[in-house]
C-alpha cells in the first residue's frame, strides 16, 4: 500500500505472508500477515491511522494513495471505511 502522511512524506507498507518479522525504514515497513488462513476467503479490515502512527513512529496519516496485490490471490471486495467495522468473527465461529 502507498500511505501519505500528514507531512507530506509518501510511504509504503508491504504486507505479506512471506514475511516473518516486522522490519520498518522511515519510508517502508514489511508486515508479516502469519495469522492469515490460506484456500478460505477472509477479511481483513486494517486501521491505517493507527496502523501508521505505530509503525513510522508518530507519523500521522493522510491519505491511502494507492494498493498494488500481487501473488496468488483473489479479491472480492476492496474499500475504505471511515469508521471500523462492526467485529463478526463471533458471528463464524472463530
Amino acid at each position: 500500500m502507498r500511505i501519505t502522511d500528514l507531512g507530506n512524506i509518501k510511504r509504503r507498507l508491504y504486507l505479506s505472508t512471506i514475511h516473518k518479522e516486522l522490519s520498518a525504514t522511515p519510508l517502508h515497513a514489511k508486515v508479516p500477515l502469519s495469522s492469515i488462513k490460506r484456500n478460505i476467503w477472509c477479511n481483513i479490515c486494517i486501521d491505517l491511522v493507527s496502523f501508521t502512527s505505530e509503525i513510522f513512529k508518530g507519523a500521522a496519516f493522510l491519505s491511502l494513495d494507492g494498493i498494488i496485490v500481487s501473488a496468488s490471490c483473489k479479491l472480492r471486495k476492496v474499500f475504505t471505511m471511515k469508521l471500523q467495522p462492526q467485529d463478526s468473527a463471533d458471528d463464524y465461529g472463530m
